[in-house]
């Protein structure tokens, strides 16, 4: 499946069908320990009919699968290529699909769930990011499992990040007691993370020259444009 960014950025197009996971694994290889997770993601789609995809990093990206007693990636080159070009592309999703945040006691401490997080807290606009924590705005949903509450670690995390800059973004989640697994996922994104605003403002440039260009096509609608962009996101 590609996702046309265009479309995503816009808010229209298959994007509003695809729920985004943001979640802590809870031990290598193993995500979902106890199936909770798994529990929080029915519920979610019990109620929110309208979701035809579900986008979980665990089984929608192409995994370093480790053998006993060897260090070895059994992933094939296009796995590969095809792994980076999500993680490349990932930032964009969570700043424009709906996201369901599986909040546990350790999610703050980890680098992917807390930039997941603030993208989901973001709305993208011609003059790049701003919060999007009201209701009519609002893209995540928080659903807090094992010992996490809503009080204390739900409304911990959206005044954590919510309201933040990029800069102030970059500044929280550089710091060391902010995990992550492959330490040069941190070192790759961080400078990315200053250029969000940017990069958004970029976007909607696009978008705008692709309107102009569309106002100026015959009736037929025969003159080509390039799209800004796809994700092959499944």
């Amino acid at each position: 499946m590609k996702i046309p960014l265009v479309e995503a950025f816009r808010g229209v197009g298959i994007i509003k069908k695809i729920l985004f996971v943001s979640h802590r694994w809870e031990e290598p290889g193993q995500p979902d320990v106890d199936g909770e997770q798994l529990n929080a993601i029915k519920a979610y789609l019990g109620t929110h009919k309208d979701i035809e995809w579900v986008w979980f990093d665990y089984s929608s990206m192409p995994q370093k699968v480790r053998l006993i007693h060897s260090d070895r990636d059994w992933r094939t080159p296009k796995e590969l290529a095809e792994f980076d070009l999500m993680l490349a592309a990932i930032t964009d999703m969570y700043l424009t699909a709906r996201i369901l945040i599986l909040l546990d006691g350790s999610y703050v401490s980890r680098f992917w769930t807390l930039t997941e997080a603030w993208c989901s807290m973001q709305k993208a606009t011609r003059d790049g990011l701003k919060p999007a924590t009201e209701d009519e705005q609002r893209r995540y949903t928080i659903k807090c499992i094992h010992n996490a509450t809503e009080k204390h670690d739900g409304e911990g995390l959206v005044e954590k990040v919510s309201e933040k800059k990029p800069e102030e973004m970059h500044g929280i989640l550089k710091k060391p007691d902010v995990n992550v697994t492959n330490a040069k996922d941190k070192e790759a994104m961080l400078p990315k993370i200053l250029e969000y605003d940017s990069h958004v403002k970029d976007m909607y440039a696009k978008m705008e020259k692709h309107a102009d260009h569309d106002q100026g096509a015959g009736a037929d609608g025969s003159t080509s444009r390039q799209d800004a962009g796809t994700v092959s996101a499944f």
